[in-house]
């Protein structure tokens, strides 16, 4: 984990309390820092607001905002210039209402458990807000959580093991199973349609499976290096709609490749080892 110090910029005023760390999959913004090894037992929840994820600590008797969490396609440039330029906002309040302060205008809202969590323009005024066109998210978080112990070093959320898999908006520690109805679901991933019963893990990765061969998947991610976005909707009749994507890191691809052409004794320098190859080559299910 790599420390990034902003303490030396002249605009402090977004960032003289906080700390940038990054991350093997991204790069966090802590408000608290080393929040993680401030509590015995807490449960962590990041919500998705635009392409940013907060992080929510809850504690047994209140729930604090500790941090963003920033794309690694971001430099630290363009963080150190949204954390300029934006503020947030978590549940304060007073006789009047919710509020942000130093804001001129709501960029965007999302309610948690009831509360809001919000985006803001930064200005001069404390901006009272209504959070009744809040779309309230909690439903799609309940599902799956996990409590976190910081002595347990290996549930810590800030330190998740591969793959980096988000379900909602909220990070996962494991592959979680989905259990699909093929007659009246739908899944989509990566743009191809899947027909499968259940999502699982497969080889540390995610993989399709039917019930007739819970063994070998009908599909499975390659990649498992890159984050893997999962939306999970579920309709009126109760049938559910499961978008899968993966922005997949072709080195890493190329370099898996090579080490099979190493352990199948092919020519180390044949085309397929080229990053066009690597996109139109398909990867056939091993044989059992």
């Amino acid at each position: 984990m790599e420390i990034i110090d902003f303490s030396s910029e002249k605009n402090k005023h977004a960032i003289k309390k906080g700390v940038l760390r990054r991350l093997p999959d991204c790069y966090e913004y802590c408000f608290l820092p080393d929040y993680e090894m401030k509590y015995d037992s807490f449960q962590s929840q990041s919500i998705q607001m635009l392409e940013f994820f907060f992080t929510l600590l809850e504690l047994k008797n209140k729930t604090l905002f500790v941090s963003v969490q920033f794309p690694l396609y971001y430099d630290t440039d363009r963080i150190r210039e949204f954390l300029e330029y934006y503020t947030f906002s978590y549940d304060e309040k007073d006789e009047k209402g919710y509020y942000v302060k130093n804001a001129l205008e709501i960029v965007e809202g999302k309610l948690f458990k009831g509360k809001p969590l919000v985006i803001g323009r930064r200005g001069r005024k404390k901006l009272y807000y209504d959070v009744s066109a809040f779309l309230e998210v909690t439903a799609h978080y309940n599902q799956y959580h996990q409590i976190v112990h910081t002595g347990q070093a290996e549930i810590v959320d800030m330190v998740a093991k591969k793959p980096v898999i988000f379900l909602n908006g909220r990070r996962m520690n494991a592959v979680p199973r989905i259990d699909f109805d093929p007659a009246k679901d739908f899944i989509l991933s990566n743009g191809q349609f899947i027909v499968a019963d259940y999502m699982d893990d497969y080889c540390g990765t995610i993989g399709f499976y039917r019930k007739t061969d819970p063994v070998i998947p009908v599909s499975y991610y390659l990649d498992s290096d890159a984050p893997v976005y999962i939306q999970l909707d579920e309709g009126a009749d109760g049938s559910k709609m499961c978008v899968v994507e993966q922005k997949y890191n072709l080195d890493s691809l190329i370099k898996k490749e090579r080490n099979r052409i190493r352990q199948a004794g092919e020519d180390e320098d044949s085309d397929v080892c080229d990053k066009d190859d690597i996109l139109d080559r398909e990867y056939p299910i091993p044989e059992q």
